[in-house]
């Protein structure tokens, strides 16, 4: 995931991590988006997500650590796309 995360980081202005505060493997994928400059927030749950996160951004990516259940990844890209319509932008998802 984390390769795919550098891949990804180069597509996108925003990255979301989904995932556990605990997960180390959550964690190094914040740090490899960190590494490439690219803004990154790391949440358990969408109810976390903040509007203002997205505001002047073109490309959104989402990635989730992988103990990080489906449906918690499903609700978070849920969440992103109502944000992104009501913005007008374009997630990434990977």
């Amino acid at each position: 995931r984390q390769v795919a995360v550098r891949d990804l980081a180069e597509q996108v202005d925003l990255m979301i991590v989904v995932g556990g505060y605990n997960s180390s493997n959550t964690k190094k994928l914040v740090q490899v988006c960190d590494e490439k400059n690219i803004e990154a927030h790391h949440i358990e749950s969408f109810s976390q997500l903040e509007k203002t996160w997205f505001y002047e951004k073109k490309h959104v990516g989402i990635t989730a650590g992988t103990s990080t259940p489906e449906h918690v990844i499903n609700e978070a890209h849920e969440a992103i796309l109502k944000i992104a319509d009501e913005i007008d932008l374009e997630p990434v998802v990977h």
